[in-house]
This record gives C-alpha cells, structure tokens and sequence, in this order.
C-alpha cells in the first residue's frame, strides 16, 4: 500500500489559542497571504529576538513584520539574489522600522546604508550581494566604508565585499584597515569579474574570462598591504572567498557558472606574529575544487603503476 501524499493545511488557531512565546523564528518559502491575519493578531510579536529568512523567498512576510518587531537584535535574510524593486523597498522598510539591531546578516538582498544605519548597537554586519552578468553589483566604496566605520565604532564582525578590477581596491583596503578598531573577524567576498562577461561563447576551462584571481601571489599581496596600515591590533582573521554558493538556476547552469565553481578559493589570513614578521596565509580548497583533483588523481592513478594518491584536505600554511 503507497503512502498517502502529505497534506499542508492553513494554520488555524481558535480564540483561546495562540503562538507559543517564540524567541526564534526561522522560516523559509513560508506564504503567508492565507494566515495573515492569524499571525497578526496572534504572533507574540514582541517577544521575537532573533528572525532568519531564505534562502527561499517568504512573499508578504516582511510586509506584515514591519514595526511589530521592536525587540529583534538578529536578523538574517538569504536569498538567491535576484530582488525586485519591492522586494528592495519592503526590506529597507522593515530594517527602518525599529533600532535594536545588534546582528543584521543579509546575503542575496542587501538593505540600503540608510536603512542599515538605524541600528547604532551592531556589532556583526554582513552585506553580500551576488554577482550577475553583464550587471556591475554594488560595492562599498572607500568613502561608505569611512561611513561604516564612524556609524558602527563597536563592530566585532564585518562581512562584505569587494571587486578588484585587474587588481585590488586598496583605496578600499586602506578604509578597512585604518578603522573599526575594534573588529575582530573580517570577511570579503572577493569578486571575479562576472560582470564584465564578454557575449561571445565562453570555452570550457577558459577561466581567463574572469577580471581576478585569488591565488597565493595576490593573497600576499593583499595581506601585506592590509597589516602595514593596519598595525597592531585585536583582528584575529580575515577571510577571503571566491565563488558563490547562492547562485542557483532552476534548469541548467551556464558555462560561467561552472567555470565560477572551479575557481572557488577560500583563504584564510592571520596577523603577523611579530613586529617584522610575515602575514600568514592559509589556502584552504572548496569541496567542489577538491573533488574535481580527486577525480582528475583517480583517472590518472587508473593508467600508471603506482598506487593511488593520499589526498588530504588539511589547508596549506604558507
């Protein structure tokens, strides 16, 4: 006997019933437009401290939460990163609407600085936005980190990114590195160009086709830029990345999107030890780059005398 299939009915609560006294709340392609007026007069709005949403969309939600949620000091929403006009606005009014923010991760769907600067207390900021095609994503730039910096003196954690155009944005650097004295975890989403795609077919392994590439060269040279404005300080790592793991295409994935997860890198950079001494870098390999040389080992273990390689995932000091 075949199971029967798995009915989702609208949630419905009688007029003695009521949401438990929710602290968390998580949802993900959760539409609310039938209970809307449930969770309006029934949610314990005020009670909520902490909101994820995503990674798939949760139409009418933010809408309904805006000004209800004094309370939060978390939030985080992730997307796949294609948002309309509305779904822009609706975030920016929900961001604007209350002050108490002290975590605000937003991945796929950014919120505007003005909207981000109602929360003074912050002290973890990730902004990241994806890259597209033939469409330059926004960045901060040299004078809006300045702006990060003077707004959000406390921040402990920043996450945002940055997209070198043949080279690094040291103008960039430079702000990150002369403020936020009191960072202690620093990420960048590195860009690799994908906006400047040319028309034409892109060939296979042709990863050329990208503006930058994180490699160790370009890492020393980022890191010893960074820590010679930087000085002593209490930044214990910066994380650098490459690649994208919100991209998402329903049918097929375009050549550039492959040759994208070949080149995924993340790389991990610490202070130096000493006065003197070197930045130390640590290339660590993305699952998709290290089953690829898995796989390429294999074939050629397959047509040699020898036995098959010991692969270790443990990163690389260098």
């Amino acid at each position: 006997m075949s199971p029967s299939p798995t009915q989702i009915h609208n949630l419905e609560l009688s007029d003695n019933e009521t949401f438990p006294p929710l602290q968390n709340l998580s949802l993900s392609g959760y539409k609310i437009q039938s209970e809307e007026q449930v969770w309006r007069d029934k949610f314990p709005w005020q009670e909520l401290r902490s909101l994820s949403l995503g990674v798939q969309d949760n139409p009418g939600f933010l809408e309904l939460a805006t000004g209800r949620l004094q309370g939060l000091t978390e939030f985080k929403i992730t997307s796949y990163g294609s948002p309309n006009a509305t779904e822009v606005t609706e975030l920016d009014n929900f961001v604007s609407s209350f002050h108490n923010l002290e975590s605000l991760t937003a991945k796929g769907t950014v919120p505007s600085l003005n909207a981000v600067a109602h929360h003074p207390n912050l002290r973890h900021l990730c902004l990241h936005a994806i890259e597209k095609p033939h469409v330059q994503r926004k960045t901060l730039d040299a004078k809006q980190i300045d702006d990060l910096n003077r707004l959000y003196p406390d921040l402990t954690s920043l996450e945002i990114d940055l997209d070198p155009d043949g080279t690094w944005p040291y103008d960039s650097i430079d702000s990150i590195a002369k403020g936020f004295k009191n960072l202690r975890q620093l990420s960048i989403h590195v860009g690799l160009g994908i906006a400047r795609l040319r028309n034409e077919p892109i060939k296979p392994g042709a990863k050329d086709i990208f503006a930058f590439e994180l490699t160790e060269s370009t890492t020393k040279d980022f890191a010893r830029h960074f820590f010679e404005y930087r000085g002593p300080s209490v930044l214990e790592r910066i994380t650098l990345e490459t690649g994208e793991p919100l991209r998402w295409f329903p049918q097929w994935q375009p050549k550039y999107a492959e040759l994208e997860d070949e080149s995924a890198k993340t790389v991990v950079v610490y202070p130096p030890l000493r006065s003197g001494d070197e930045p130390r870098v640590n290339m660590e390999e993305t699952s998709l780059v290290w089953i690829a040389r898995e796989i390429e080992l294999r074939i050629d273990y397959r047509f040699s005398d020898s036995g098959p390689p010991r692969l270790s995932r443990a990163p690389r000091i260098i």
